[in-house]
């Protein structure tokens, strides 16, 4: 994904298990229609989980692994993805690709980040997803080409099922749990996993750049963006055979692509290298917003159908848009060069 100058992702972070408070953000005023909650932020150059509470309580922040890229939650614990480049397409000679989760237990602030390590071999963890039950963490180690499936409760590797493509990168799995659908940035394809046999299913030809990708809220249709064509695929789920395709106008670095979770008729993209979001009709593929945001807005969380909160990674902030106006509501400070975001209910 895209990233700040060579020399600010050159950093050297060091990389702690103490979580400490923070001179933080805190959210602007909120709305009273605004979900309530808060958000976790993978604060990439630090090597920090930000967290910003969105009724104006004090941020926190933990620290992390070397350069996290995603976080994602399962009830209060918020586990963050150490993957230790800069991004999918760098080869900068910081890069030192990391092998560890990091899991956060909300519940218990005053506590250190728990470190999960991913087993032999360079693993570069980078996508996660949770099941529907909240059960099964699942893990892309695009070092390894495969996706490893963790138990959240013991935080212990179950298995691994390999993708056999290079740069798997982001994933989701189907609402049963059956299945995982994997973006393979290099070769530009998705790999459809059955998690219970192990198997693939599927390589489905995509486009150029392969990174984002979402499921409709009843996993009857896959959604993945292609970073180099800006263009977004359609895949269904029964056949898995792509049934729709557009290139998104006005578009420049369509990194991610998330449907309203419950409705999924409309698909939050954003537009990393030109400072915009758009509005999508999942059906049609048209888009029917296209809406201005700050610079390099990466992260995206959609907790529900009216709103979607973006992670702008150079103004280090984050957009509140209201989805059905496709307008930004307000805009909130999120620390230091966020990356992927997440929304976690009170």
């Amino acid at each position: 994904m895209s990233v700040r100058s060579p020399w600010y992702s050159s950093l050297v972070v060091l990389a702690g298990a103490v979580s400490m408070a923070l001179h933080q953000p805190v959210a602007s005023s909120q709305p009273p229609d605004e979900p309530l909650g808060l958000i976790a932020i993978a604060s990439k150059a630090p090597g920090r989980v930000t967290i910003v509470g969105l009724q104006k309580q004090a941020g926190r922040g933990f620290n992390v692994g070397y350069l996290p890229h995603e976080v994602v939650a399962a009830g209060r614990i918020v586990f963050a993805s150490n993957y230790g480049s800069a991004h999918v397409r760098s080869s900068e000679l910081t890069n030192a690709p990391g092998n560890t989760l990091s899991a956060i237990d909300l519940a218990r602030p005053a506590s250190a980040p728990e470190t999960i390590d991913l087993g032999a071999g360079r693993c570069a963890p980078h996508g996660l997803a949770v099941s529907r039950d909240q059960r099964r963490l699942y893990v892309t180690c695009e070092g390894r080409h495969e996706v490893l499936v963790i138990d959240v409760a013991s935080r212990k590797i179950l298995h691994a099922v390999a993708t056999n493509q290079a740069g798997s990168h982001m994933l989701v799995a189907s609402p049963d749990g059956a299945r995982a659908y994997v973006t393979n940035f290099w070769p530009g394809t998705v790999s459809v996993l059955d998690l219970n046999t192990k198997r693939i299913l599927a390589q489905i030809p995509t486009g150029s750049g392969t990174e984002g990708i979402g499921i409709s809220p009843d996993g009857r249709y896959i959604y993945a963006s292609s970073v180099y064509i800006n263009e977004i695929v359609r895949i269904d789920t029964s056949t898995l055979q792509v049934v729709g395709r557009a290139v998104m106008q006005n578009c420049l670095g369509a990194v991610r692509v998330v449907p309203t979770p419950t409705d999924g008729r409309t698909l939050v993209v954003n537009c990393a290298d030109n400072g915009r979001v758009l509005i999508v009709d999942a059906e049609t593929l048209r888009v029917r917003h296209n809406i201005v945001v700050g610079a390099l807005p990466i992260g995206i969380t959609v907790p529900n159908d009216r709103f979607a909160y973006v992670a702008n990674m150079l103004d280090d902030t984050i957009s509140v848009i209201d989805i059905s106006r496709g307008a930004v509501r307000r805009t909130i400070a999120a620390g230091d060069d966020p990356d992927g975001i997440v929304f976690v209910s009170n």
